[in-house]
């Protein structure tokens, strides 16, 4: 089985969280999250130039990220385990929250993303400073933050939540 380019991911995931076609969605991935130009968009997918102009105007008003699949939320069993809070996205990109203790019985709060075109690999952790005790409720505010704020306003992700945003699209900010 060949492996998905991180291009043909990120259609695939705007095709389905989206009402796109393919042909949108890859205009919309060159233009706004690769930064091209008309001209270079028209000669990477073969487009005429009011083509491109058109599939971008229709794809940038369709525009939206994955929806939430499922939470998880694990307890801490053994000292070896994490408490956490995982949000799973409809492409398998995910957002975590866990609690780390560690040897001198001090805890950290992390919050990580793991891309979708690789959910086991952290690409993106760093501590945030929030008690333990706050784990769940700090999960459920980001998911409605991104519920509210951010589905369906991919460029406001990428904004003020660029972790995420790369997570979603497997293209930074």
């Amino acid at each position: 089985m060949t492996q998905k380019s991180r291009f043909d991911l990120a259609v695939e995931t705007f095709v389905e969280s989206s009402d796109m076609t393919t042909s949108e969605a890859e205009v919309y991935i060159c233009r706004y999250l690769e930064g091209l130009t008309v001209a270079e968009t028209q000669d990477r997918l073969d487009k005429s130039e009011q083509t491109v102009y058109n599939q971008a105007s229709r794809a940038k008003k369709k525009a939206r990220l994955p929806e939430v699949s499922k939470i998880e939320t694990h307890a801490r069993v053994t000292p070896m385990e994490d408490e956490a809070v995982i949000i799973w996205f409809a492409n398998q990109a995910k957002l975590q929250y866990r609690v780390r203790e560690h040897e001198d019985g001090e805890t950290t709060v992390y919050e990580e993303t793991a891309a979708a075109d690789d959910p086991h690999t952290i690409v993106e952790s760093f501590d945030v400073s929030i008690d333990a005790d706050e784990l769940r409720e700090t999960a459920l505010e980001s998911l409605a933050e991104y519920i509210n704020e951010y589905q369906d306003d991919p460029e406001a992700c990428r904004r003020d939540c660029t972790h995420v945003f790369e997570a979603l699209t497997l293209y930074g900010a």
